[in-house]
């Protein structure tokens, strides 16, 4: 996943990374009915940060780890 960089006052993701925080991740692609899919996995954990430039723009780029809560629960993919 590559998100454009922010501030630790916008949001502290290297202390999440240290700490091995988890938290939710939901993506939905597609907006007609029969061509939707929803992606969600309810305990996720970023890792192995890296600085890159897009088109002039920081970006960082993490690696998901998707972790179960119960089970193999990891993801969820829904087609609508």
């Amino acid at each position: 996943m590559a998100i454009e960089s922010n501030t630790i006052a916008e949001k502290d993701f290297w202390t999440n990374i240290r700490d091995a925080v988890t938290g939710n991740f939901a993506i939905t692609h597609g907006t007609t009915a029969g061509n939707i899919v929803d992606i969600t996995a309810s305990k996720v954990q970023l890792t192995d940060p890296q600085y890159q430039d897009l088109n002039g723009i920081s970006m960082t780029q993490y690696n998901l780890r998707l972790l179960p809560n119960a089970g193999n629960d990891e993801i969820r993919i829904l087609s609508r």
